[in-house]
């Protein structure tokens, strides 16, 4: 997991809770994509950049009719950050990209004093 190869400890600085889930050879390309960019900036500027940082990742499928989505929420405490940044990065509009673009679902960045946190949602195809 990235997590792990970036120095994270699951119990110690990040959990994980959701059932398991079977993405396609192409969703999973784009999802591990931005969860690399994730964990990249939680290492550099977050969570995983403090000793009292937590990275909480949760996740779901619902079904609906014919169709399953995923809800994946990425959040982090235990770092004081700036709510209000002067520019959006590179990571921000990455993010965008794959959850928007390449997974045809939704995705929201919100920066709260205490850390990021990150939801999107996305069709399971």
């Amino acid at each position: 997991m990235e997590l792990i190869a970036q120095g994270g400890i699951e119990g110690t600085n990040f959990s994980l809770a959701g059932p398991d889930v079977a993405l396609l050879p192409e969703a999973l390309q784009s999802f591990a994509m931005a969860v690399h960019e994730l964990t990249t900036n939680a290492v550099k500027y977050g969570a995983l950049a403090s000793p009292d940082g937590m990275v909480r990742i949760v996740w779901q499928a619902r079904v609906e009719g014919r169709d399953t989505t995923m809800m994946f929420q990425w959040r982090e405490h235990g770092v004081e950050i700036d709510p209000h940044p002067a520019r959006t990065g590179y990571g921000s509009r990455l993010l965008d990209s794959v959850f928007r673009h390449s997974l045809q679902g939704t995705c929201q960045l919100t920066l709260h004093p205490d850390g990021a946190e990150f939801v999107a949602e996305f069709l399971l195809k």
